[in-house]
């Protein structure tokens, strides 16, 4: 059986937003815009805001980001995003978000001084029409002599693809060191170096799991299941030789499943959903006393859902 790791993997959807998004972890996400951004920009305190943008009419698009926050003094306004797959419009969206924050400075009496807005992407991935680079920083710039229109609108895409086969001790610089953490945190254990030399102690004390009270383990596992599952989607895809139009294989696929879902009725679905999570907890190894208390249910009851 699969044991639940010491320290959670940061590229989930829950991980990176316990390590980054959280007030009581902030110190880390200052640590870490720091070690990007330092040469340029100093980030002393910040202060986080509602994740969720609402659309301004009943017709526009909802946007949820993964972190959102402001410098102290509201000086820079900084977006971080996990992408762990390629799913285009890749970079229209990134634009989406960055743009809308510019926009929402708009009000009544306005002069057009803007906060810059900071978008910092952190990806699994390198996109194919670029040169395959740690860090890709993007300005609004004349693309003949490199002249900036404005620096109010930054795009930072950091590629994990760049870190995976390095070592610790080549990681030269403070950014390098942190996205080898974000990369490989859930493969560590507390007898590395780099655990041992704790120069990285509030990282893995964020990350641990037996610091996690229940309700943050159950929350963590299925944001474990979800990354697995799609993982699982893209690797189906590809065998069946679609490789030309995966996204639009997986959105068909989530589509069928949801008529088919609608069809055999919302609670079978529901009831369905939430067995295969129970089992993937007991797969990892999440303690059963843990998910009956979450799901409401007996020992039992849970350990009879074990295969």
């Amino acid at each position: 059986m699969e044991q639940l790791t010491t320290f959670i993997n940061i590229q989930t959807d829950y991980g990176f937003k316990r390590m980054f998004g959280t007030p009581k972890n902030k110190r880390i996400l200052i640590r870490f815009l720091n070690a990007l951004l330092g040469d340029t920009i100093c980030v002393t305190d910040v202060v986080y805001h509602d994740k969720e943008m609402l659309p301004e009419d009943e017709n526009g698009k909802r946007i949820i980001y993964d972190v959102y926050c402001t410098s102290q003094g509201e000086n820079h306004h900084f977006i971080l995003e996990m992408q762990n797959f390629y799913e285009p419009p890749f970079a229209d969206r990134v634009l989406y978000y960055t743009t809308k924050i510019i926009a929402g400075q708009g009000k009544k009496g306005w002069d057009y001084k803007l906060k810059p807005v900071i978008s910092i992407v952190v990806m699994d991935f390198d996109l194919k029409k670029m040169t395959k680079s740690l860090i890709h920083d993007m300005q609004m710039v004349d693309v003949k002599t490199g002249d900036v229109l404005s620096d109010k609108v930054r795009v930072l895409l950091l590629s994990l693809k760049q870190i995976e086969a390095k070592k610790w001790e080549e990681c030269g610089s403070e950014i390098e060191r942190l996205m080898f953490l974000i990369k490989n945190m859930d493969k560590l254990e507390k007898s590395s170096e780099i655990y041992k030399s704790k120069e990285y102690q509030d990282m893995f004390d964020a990350a641990e799991t037996h610091n996690m009270v229940n309700e943050e383990l159950v929350a963590y596992s299925e944001s474990l299941q979800r990354m697995r599952d799609y993982q699982s989607g893209l690797d189906y895809a590809r065998k069946e030789s679609f490789d030309d139009g995966v996204s639009k294989g997986i959105e068909k696929g989530r589509e069928e499943g949801r008529a088919e879902g609608r069809a055999e009725g919302r609670a079978e679905g529901r009831e369905e959903e939430r067995i295969e999570s129970i089992r993937f907890m007991l797969s990892i190894g999440v303690p059963p006393e843990v998910i009956a208390a979450q799901y409401n249910i007996t020992t039992g009851e849970v350990l009879g859902l074990s295969i």
